[in-house]
């Protein structure tokens, strides 16, 4: 499992570099004043937690590798289009909205996980 947890970590932060930069440098949607490299950094670290979460999620059940690799696949998925969405509406609230943001998904990821585990264990 440890080539998978390398290789969900790279993938996540070179996705949120290129998200960022597509945001910020191409659509020009948000300008910061630290540049794309900082939203980037800012934003892959504050979502960090949530895709360790999610790795634990898919790891926490008993599955195949291919189960828990697509399992993990849908879960940073629904991490991007969170970033996203939190990037795009620029969220003035802070930290408390991410907590909550955080807490409802690593929630529905466990949950996700219990489910779909018991449906492919019982074939």
């Amino acid at each position: 499992m440890g080539k998978w947890f390398f290789g969900c970590v790279v993938g996540y932060v070179l996705v949120v570099y290129a998200m960022m930069y597509a945001n910020t440098a191409v659509l020009h949607l948000q300008e910061s004043e630290l540049g794309w490299e900082f939203d980037a950094l800012a934003w892959s670290v504050a979502y960090a937690p949530l895709t360790v979460v999610a790795l634990l999620a898919a790891c926490a059940v008993p599955l195949r590798t291919w189960q828990a690799g697509l399992l993990m696949c849908g879960y940073f998925s629904v991490v991007l289009v969170a970033l996203e969405v939190t990037f795009l509406i620029d969220i003035d609230a802070g930290f408390v909205v991410l907590l909550l943001e955080w807490l409802a998904l690593a929630a529905a990821f466990f949950i996700v996980s219990t489910l779909i585990a018991r449906k492919w264990l019982s074939k």
